[in-house]
């Protein structure tokens, strides 16, 4: 697919245009001209900039959209959390829906890559990474994601977290091992991995999940 995009002004500079070829761009020059084979949009002077990374965010507990909750229980940071713990599954924490309208009010104003804490505790379980890696598969657009398995609720004082973690680090080795051995598609598509280092912006969806919080309990209590 070859795209032209005219008239913006790369980091704020003096205007140019930029040719698009197969997701990568090919060219940036004051003038280039049109192919017929391409799609021209007019970028009417504006900024181009590359994708804003979200390095924290929460994307599991959104609340975009909908109606105004005030927080409740006590008014201490335990409290809170506690607070939420007990009504998030009445509210629909986590939602695929509401995950995917926060995402694509975010890409809406240029977020391209997301790292994403995730909600990981004896209540929901794995059920947040699911529900964020499906929004992102839906999501339709090239964006990177990393997950973080994120136990907020406490690892050594909550018997059972851990083997959660451990369960999700070996599903992701697991579904990273079975990635390598298939060739590429040039498809968009939601991978995941262990723990990998942050995402390239290439033009498919990729995921990975960290689950280094069960490591570091591990060390701690040998």
């Amino acid at each position: 697919m070859t795209a032209l995009l005219t008239n913006v002004r790369p980091w704020g500079g003096a205007a140019s245009d930029i040719l698009i070829e197969d997701g990568t761009i090919a060219a940036i020059e004051p003038h280039l001209p049109a192919r017929a084979s391409g799609d021209a949009i007019d970028g009417r002077g504006l900024l181009a900039l590359p994708g804003f990374v979200n390095a924290h965010a929460h994307l599991d507990k959104s609340w975009w959209g909908k109606p105004w909750v005030s927080y409740g229980g006590e008014a201490t940071t335990q409290g809170r959390i506690a607070h939420e713990r007990a009504h998030r599954d009445e509210l629909g924490i986590p939602s695929p829906d509401a995950t995917s309208a926060l995402l694509r009010a975010l890409v809406a104003q240029g977020t391209t890559a997301f790292r994403s804490h995730v909600d990981v505790d004896l209540g929901v379980g794995l059920r947040g990474i699911a529900v964020v890696r499906e929004a992102v598969a839906g999501l339709g657009l090239p964006v990177a994601l990393e997950i973080v398995a994120f136990p907020q609720d406490g690892v050594l004082r909550r018997p059972g977290v851990l083997d959660l973690l451990d369960a999700r680090r070996r599903r992701a080795q697991t579904t990273s091992a079975a990635w390598t051995r298939r060739p590429s598609t040039g498809t968009r598509s939601v991978s995941s991995t262990a723990c990998s280092a942050s995402p390239t912006g290439a033009a498919s969806a990729s995921t990975s999940t960290c689950t280094t919080a069960a490591s570091w309990a591990r060390s701690s209590t040998s």
